[in-house]
Order: structure tokens, then C-alpha cells, then sequence
């Protein structure tokens, strides 16, 4: 939990990234609501409005402090000049020095969210700048919320629609959807239960992510649907080369997930449908790719279809119903991690690795060296105490210390076998030595256990 202090600097930290455009004519009242403000928040001002107008493209504001009477134009034309330029509806809290009702109201019919009197008092102000401040926070996160899937995070269906219709309506943009769903999922909920579904709808999103651009969308529009719209992006041979990608990735990632003695295959299936031709609307580009994406689940699963105005062949379809190809087969196997260190494998993996080295070395004469850390302990130590936890603990300083192409498995109780790549006896010995003084500044002065080592040339 935060302290008092830690979270109170956080919320001021917050604060101070809040910018605030002050627009009156007289410079005492700028100053005065700038010295009011600048220990809380960064603080533009303007003279007129329209140097108001050119400020909020460039300083981009969360809030507008704005005089209702300006020498040049009205606050109200500011403000909706604004909103004409921006597109965006920029909290405002209109100024006066005139006492009436009807200024008042028309400044909150124009939609401000606070009226304030000159001249105001300072702890007036701030306070009311902080409540529209949190107004409107607590409203973005509504409806951030509102467009967001709760268990994936991505867009929901309602957000989709929304920001594609706009691409495809209001902008005439061109575009391709892409809708797909799991195989097989729903055996996976009543074998597994439905929170080992759930965790297979996080991963595939989060594996989804990275082909998916900036500007891009991936949503989930429910179950185990998805969809993905790319903007701009509607070249066949591309798109053929993404599909396969996206196959190839989730297969891995949903099965790797399930773990090996899961007997349920997982893959997925996509249909397409492309903007214009398909649709110019959600709605049109949703029932096509819905349409291709039913004729790939009834001609074997695994695949992609691109919808051209029927879906009738099963030629059409590309599967993998009994090969893969070579980018495939690689994205499978391909380490899904890219962390620094040695690589940790098991016992099994480690004794398969051992082998294929020493067949390698017998042809191409590659130098590596086999190292071989035991823990026992100190001479001050209960000698039946089990180094288990200590062990595990050697390993992670071992797999930070040494290189990528290096790997290193766990034997025994209180073993650690390591093989250093590329490399002879003696600089073996300083990585092994490296490896020996890391782990005892890791032990600090009380060393519980003593770490010994014995080295052999893997040609030997």
C-alpha cells in the first residue's frame, strides 16, 4: 500500500502535467491566476482570443481558464472556434466580472463546466479547477471502460464498430477485416474449465498485439471472437503473408499455453473481407468476414479465406490440415522469450544438447567447456540443511552472469551443469570464476554454503 506522502506526491506529480490555458485582457489577472496555479499545474496565458485560438494547438490543454469578455471576440466565439478547430471538447471554466444571471447560464449552456467571479480568491480557484479536473477524469476512465473488453483489455464490440465505421464512413478509408476465433475452444472450456479459457483468450491477445500497428485495431467482440481491422492496408500477397503469420502464432502460443499432454488441437481460423470491395460499413465487412470464416470451419479449420462474394469452394480455402510450412514450423519452435543470460533448460534437454555438441565437435572441432557447480555446506553449517532453495537462487546469478549461447540445467539437489560455447580451458576457468565471485557477493558475508567447481574441455 502507498504512504500518505508517496501518494500525495504522485497525484501532485500528476498535476503538474497538467497544462492550463488562462485567457483574460488584463495582465494583473493573469498574473494573479498564474502565481495561484503554478505551484500545481504548468500555466499558459493569452491576452485575446485569438491568441487563445493558436495556443491550444500547440500547447494542447487540459483545461481553459477563459475570460467571457475579450477586446477582440467574445469568449463564447473562443471557445467554440475552438471546438471547431480541435474537434474536441476542452474543459472550460468561464470568467466574469459582471454579476448576472444570464451570462451564467449561457456560459453553461455553451457547455463550460464551472462560471467563476473576479475577482476570485485564490483557495476558490484552485479548488474549483481541481474538481473539473477530476469530473473529467473520472469520466474518461467511464468511458474507457465502456469500450474496453474487462478480461483481454483490448477494444469491445461497441468501440470496434464505432472507430471503424468512422474510418470507413466518415473518412472513406480503405481497409481489411480480419475475424477469427479458436478451434476447438469450447472443448477446452469443459475439459479444463472455463478460467483456463480465459487465460487462452488473454494469451492469444497479447500475442496478437505486435502485428497490429499503431493506428490499427484489435478487438474482441466476444467469446472466443476477435477481430482485427487494418487501415490503409488492403494488398492480397501481403495480407496472405499476415494470415499465415497469425496462424502460425497463435497455433504455437494457445498450444504452448495448454502444455504437452493437452490432447485438443488449437489453432485458429480467419475470414477476410476488404473495404471497398466488400463493404463500406462495419455491418458489410462483419457479415462477409463472418461468411469467409465459416467456410474455412467447414472445410477443416486452420486456415484463412479471403471473401469474394461467395464462399462455395473448398479449394479456396488454405489449410493445414496435414503440412506446415517452413515459417510456420519456425514460429513454433522459435524461443518466445529474448532475456539476457544463459540458457536454462531441464535435465532431459540439457543431456540432448550435450549429445548434438559432442557429434558437432567430432566434425567441425568447436571448443566448449563442460562445468560442473556443487553447493555443500559451510563448515559452521547443520550439514543436513537442504540447499534447495539456495540451488535455484545459484542458477538465476549463473544465467545472468554467463552469454546467451551459453546453457545451464539444474542436477540434483544441489548441482548445476553448465556448457560454455566457443570458448577453451582457460577463459572456461574466468567465466566459471566470474560465476563463483557473483554468487558469493549475492551471499553477502555470511556464507551458508560453499560453491565448488570442476571444468573439462567437452573434446576430452
Amino acid at each position: 500500500m502507498l504512504s500518505n506522502n508517496l501518494a500525495r506526491g504522485m497525484e501532485y506529480i500528476g498535476q503538474m502535467n497538467k497544462r492550463i490555458l488562462v485567457v483574460d485582457d488584463t495582465e494583473v489577472i493573469l498574473k494573479i491566476a498564474e502565481n495561484v496555479l503554478k505551484t500545481n499545474y504548468t500555466v499558459i496565458t493569452a491576452l485575446t482570443g485569438e491568441d487563445a485560438i493558436a495556443m491550444v494547438e500547440e500547447c494542447d490543454p487540459h483545461l481553459i481558464l477563459l475570460d467571457v469578455n475579450l477586446p477582440d471576440m467574445s469568449g463564447y466565439d473562443v471557445l467554440e472556434e475552438i471546438r471547431r478547430k480541435t474537434q474536441r471538447d476542452i474543459p472550460c471554466i468561464f470568467m466574469t466580472s459582471t454579476d448576472d444571471n444570464e451570462t451564467e447560464l449561457k456560459s453553461l449552456e455553451l457547455g463550460a463546466r464551472d462560471y467563476i467571479h473576479k475577482p476570485f480568491m485564490p483557495n476558490v480557484l484552485l479548488k474549483r479547477i481541481e474538481m473539473v479536473i477530476m469530473n473529467e477524469e473520472t469520466r474518461a476512465n467511464l468511458e474507457k471502460d465502456a469500450d474496453t473488453d474487462p478480461l483481454t483489455g483490448l477494444y469491445n464490440r461497441r468501440a470496434a464498430e464505432a472507430m471503424i465505421d468512422e474510418c470507413l464512413i466518415a473518412k472513406q478509408e480503405v481497409g481489411v477485416l480480419l475475424m477469427f476465433d479458436i478451434d476447438n475452444f469450447k472443448q477446452v472450456n469443459d475439459n479444463f474449465g472455463h478460467k483456463t479459457g480465459d487465460r487462452l483468450l488473454q494469451t492469444l491477445s497479447e500475442a496478437m498485439k505486435p502485428y497490429v500497428r499503431s493506428y490499427d485495431l484489435l478487438a474482441r467482440l466476444g467469446g472466443d471472437e476477435f477481430i482485427i481491422f487494418y487501415r490503409d492496408f488492403n494488398n492480397v500477397d501481403a495480407l496472405t503473408e499476415r494470415c499465415r503469420a497469425l496462424n502460425a502464432t497463435a497455433e504455437y502460443v494457445l498450444n504452448d499455453m495448454l502444455g504437452g499432454s493437452a490432447t485438443i488441437p488449437l489453432s485458429i481460423s480467419i475470414g477476410v473481407a476488404r473495404a471497398p470491395e466488400d463493404g463500406s460499413s462495419f455491418a458489410e465487412l462483419y457479415q462477409c468476414a463472418d461468411k469467409a470464416l465459416y467456410h474455412v470451419k467447414q472445410n477443416g479449420k486452420r486456415g484463412y479465406y479471403f471473401y469474394e462474394g461467395s464462399c462455395n469452394s473448398i479449394h479456396d480455402v488454405y489449410q493445414n490440415n496435414n503440412s506446415i510450412d517452413i515459417m510456420q514450423i519456425r514460429m513454433m519452435i522459435e524461443e518466445r522469450s529474448h532475456k539476457q543470460g544463459a540458457y536454462n533448460v531441464e535435465y532431459e534437454d540439457f543431456k540432448n544438447i550435450y549429445r548434438f555438441l559432442r557429434r558437432y565437435g567430432e566434425r567441425t572441432q568447436t571448443r566448449a567447456q563442460f562445468v560442473l557447480f556443487t553447493l555443500h555446506p559451510a563448515e559452521h553449517e547443520e550439514k543436513q540443511r537442504n540447499p534447495e532453495d539456495l540451488l535455484r537462487s545459484f542458477g538465476d546469478v549463473a544465467e545472468r552472469t554467463l552469454r546467451r549461447g551459453d546453457v545451464a540445467a539444474q542436477y540434483g539437489n544441489n548441482q548445476y551443469m553448465m556448457l560454455l560455447m566457443g570458448t577453451n580451458l582457460d577463459n572456461g576457468k574466468l567465466a566459471a570464476e566470474r560465476v563463483c565471485n557473483n554468487w558469493r557477493r549475492e551471499q553477502g558475508e555470511k556464507q551458508r554454503y560453499c560453491l565448488d567447481y570442476e571444468i573439462q574441455d567437452l573434446s576430452v
